[in-house]
């Protein structure tokens, strides 16, 4: 490796969920790997404040992730810290390329960018606005952008779809996250159950695609045919507008002991909290990846998804699908899974042997090193 490169890692505005989850597992990467000289673009958090001292770290200004600031972000400061260091190399984190005329390497985690309609989203008008301003920008930036690299060939088909110009798109799946490593099993989450429940987790935040609130549905199946069925839920209503909304729906089943909201959740508690519990479900509508799939496989737990695409591609035969917008299909799958041994068996098993060949950490310095050459 060539000491004297620079790679900056733009993650100005990562701050949370899965996008924090694939940038600090990226650096994590590079730092150990490789002796470029790295040096972090990030909001001042805990994460990136915790990351070896051999690691620059530059902080973005409170004040420029204010949504009427970020052309301030975006058009001056970024490029300010662009001019300063002059990376050989330039790998984005987040929704949007940077305006760089260095090399630069994108890494998209936004599922709306390659969305022609946003349909089964409950979207309000200003929201669809948002999110259509947000993908007119990503097109309009794709010409700073020398590789885009996508989690899956669907999200790549859907990009391709629109016609437009790209440059050249690498499908890599994302990292086994690194919190998955971490051997926190002492750690008491969850209260004592009673015999039989069947415990599911819904480890998300609260989004509108994620389609959470289809769950409250299948509680009201399991509670009204006294089915042992209880849900676990990592909700932060405080985060995200509509997440105060669910946690008081959740309220008389949490009261009946059908279900259980544990808050947020640190990276350290994953994966105790996973041990304490049968199995992992994931609604979504759209997703890039779902980085959901990764944990119950390593776990040994069954995996419960929504029937979209990108879900058949990353799980193939190691997950229990459903209609997302169908209570009654998705309780059904669940009493299927955890009546038959041989399925839920089958299942886990199948989602072991898919992570047991899982190295995306080749073909990430492989990409990395190869744009530096170019």
């Amino acid at each position: 490796m060539h000491t004297e490169k620079t790679i900056i890692i733009n993650a100005a505005t990562v701050k949370i969920a899965g996008g924090l989850v694939v940038t600090i597992d990226l650096i994590q990467l590079l730092n150990e790997l490789t002796r470029y000289e790295l040096i972090i673009i990030s909001p001042s958090i805990k994460k990136f404040q915790k990351l070896p001292s051999t690691i620059e770290k530059i902080y973005t200004p409170d004040i420029l992730l204010r949504p009427v600031l970020r052309w301030w972000l975006d058009f001056i400061w970024l490029p300010r810290m662009m001019r300063k260091y002059k990376p050989h190399l330039l790998i984005t984190m987040g929704n949007l390329p940077a305006r760089s005329r260095y090399p630069q390497l994108m890494l998209n985690d936004n599922a709306f960018v390659s969305q022609k309609n946003y349909a089964g989203i409950p979207l309000t008008r200003g929201e669809r606005l948002k999110h259509a301003i947000r993908k007119k920008l990503f097109w309009s930036r794709m010409r700073y952008v020398n590789r885009l690299v996508v989690q899956t060939q669907t999200e790549k088909t859907r990009l391709e779809s629109f016609g437009r110009k790209l440059p050249k798109i690498e499908v890599i799946p994302p990292l086994i996250p690194s919190h998955l490593r971490l051997d926190r099993e002492s750690d008491i989450l969850l209260p004592r159950r009673k015999k039989g429940t069947i415990r599911l987790l819904c480890l998300s935040y609260y989004w509108k695609h994620k389609n959470i609130e289809i769950l409250t549905k299948v509680l009201q199946l399991a509670s009204d045919s006294n089915y042992p069925l209880q849900l676990v839920f990592t909700l932060n209503d405080k985060r995200v507008k509509g997440g105060k909304k669910l946690v008081r729906q959740l309220t008389p089943f949490i009261d009946n002991e059908h279900a259980i909201n544990v808050g947020n959740i640190p990276g350290a508690r994953v994966k105790s909290l996973i041990e304490q519990c049968d199995g992992l479900i994931l609604p979504s509508i759209i997703e890039t990846f779902g980085l959901n799939s990764l944990e119950a496989w390593h776990c040994n737990k069954p995996f419960f998804v929504a029937d979209k695409p990108f879900a058949r591609e990353v799980c193939q035969n190691a997950a229990k699908y459903f209609d997302p917008f169908d209570a009654d299909a998705i309780f059904l799958a669940i009493k299927e899974v955890f009546s038959k041994e041989e399925v839920r068996e089958k299942l886990i098993l199948n989602g072991t042997s898919l992570i047991k060949n899982w190295d995306s950490s080749k073909k990430y310095l492989a990409l990395i090193t190869n744009s530096l050459d170019e």
